[in-house]
């Protein structure tokens, strides 16, 4: 049996239609718009992490991104909140991490105490899937002062 030109375009077209149905649709129906302040990864950049002799009246800490609050943990003694962001010193001071794009955030902090190891926290705040966004503590380094 010899099939119709048209016949069998409308067979062949017929098939792929429903091999396609898989359900997914376009544009996704969940799209979210992530924040500049989420995108990259975030770290310590001043004090860079692991330095020592870092003067105890630091007066700022600078993160790769705003998180909210830095906490500082020293080896004795009481922890030091920040949720008070400030501009991001230009130059950023020395010794800095090297910075893969701009320095994001800058958080004042009180004098601290001399020959002591601090541990820098922050509230990381990741999105995990679309528009659901998730904080965890996350240790950026340590640095201690002179």
């Amino acid at each position: 049996m010899r099939l119709n030109g048209w016949f069998s375009l409308a067979l062949v077209a017929g098939a792929l239609t429903a091999c396609s149905g898989g359900g997914a649709t376009f544009p996704p129906s969940a799209i979210c718009n992530v924040p500049a302040t989420l995108s990259g990864p975030e770290y310590l950049v001043y004090p860079a992490p692991g330095s020592t002799g870092i003067p105890d009246n630091v007066q700022t800490i600078v993160l790769s991104r705003y998180t909210g609050t830095v906490t500082l943990i020293p080896s004795t003694g009481s922890p030091v909140v920040s949720n008070s962001p400030t501009a991001v010193p230009t130059p950023v001071p020395s010794p800095n991490a090297t910075q893969q794009h701009a320095a994001g955030a800058a958080f004042s902090v009180p004098s601290l105490a001399p020959a002591t190891t601090y541990q820098v926290w922050t509230q990381d705040v990741t999105v995990a899937t679309p528009c659901a966004a998730v904080t965890s503590p996350a240790l950026l380094g340590s640095f201690t002062t002179q």
